[in-house]
């Protein structure tokens, strides 16, 4: 029995990023190609390596689910209900598949995500990392990012604080994504042309070294509508208190050079 979990999505279901362009930087994505077939996995592991993150119910599965295809959508996952792990890797979902209800046991089986009206979706989040990343801090290039992060915001943008020893530059752009990557999805999310690579300070926020260690783990991240803000995958112990939308506003600008 296969003891791997998949989470996927239907290929014609998924909208098509397009480059950013100097006229255009921040494009809107394309429809599906007529005629496309295909699934996608988003997610793929070991049942027991996928729990360190999920627990033991389908819940984390499905609030990463939307985050990653559907954010503040309230789309479900489906899963099948004949058949096996193994005939079902390569086939379409059917109307044989059931809803997963929230509160289900996390199972060694393929869940796909759709949204209620049958819309096309478009990935929010790509990355191919095979094992676990563990960033260093002790590069000077690392430590020349944190000191000019510091230098600009003082303190936690969540608990406020601001005693040096306990804060961290907490990334909103994986830096593995190199200086290219990083530069493609500031100007898609900014849309500005300003150039940036993976040290810049515009891409990270303050953060205490405790709550960073959940953001490495992907059980806390980060969203902004003009504020920024904090959401959290899992229930933390010692942290309700914290979680809360803040007025802090961060903006993207080239430091000057006198």
């Amino acid at each position: 029995m296969s003891n791997v979990m998949y989470l996927r999505v239907n290929r014609k279901l998924l909208l098509l990023p397009n480059p950013p362009t100097e006229d255009q930087p921040n494009p809107p994505s394309s429809q599906p190609s007529l005629g496309v077939t295909g699934i996608l996995n988003v997610l793929a592991g070991p049942l027991t390596d996928i729990q360190k993150f999920a627990g033991t119910t389908v819940d984390w599965l499905i609030r990463v689910a939307r985050l990653i295809l559907d954010p503040r959508g309230a789309g479900n996952l489906y899963t099948f209900q004949r058949g096996t792990v193994q005939y079902w890797l390569n086939q379409e979902m059917t109307d044989s598949w059931r809803q997963v209800g929230a509160g289900e046991e996390l199972a060694p089986t393929i869940y796909e995500y759709r949204r209620p009206d049958g819309q096309p979706m478009e990935l929010t989040r790509i990355s191919d990392c095979q094992v676990n990343y563990v960033a260093t801090h002790h590069t000077r290039e690392e430590t020349e990012f944190r000191d000019a992060l510091l230098a600009l915001h003082t303190g936690c943008i969540i608990s406020r604080a601001s005693y040096d020893r306990t804060l961290t530059a907490s990334r909103l752009i994986p830096g593995r994504l190199g200086n290219d990557g990083v530069q493609y999805i500031f100007e898609r999310f900014t849309g500005l042309s300003t150039s940036v690579t993976k040290f810049h300070p515009s891409i990270a926020v303050p953060l205490n070294l405790f709550l960073d260690d959940f953001v490495s783990t992907f059980d806390l991240g980060f969203w902004s509508i003009g504020n920024v803000g904090l959401f959290s995958l899992r229930t933390l112990p010692c942290i309700d208190a914290i979680l809360c939308r803040i007025n802090t506003r961060f903006t993207f600008s080239t430091p000057t050079r006198s």
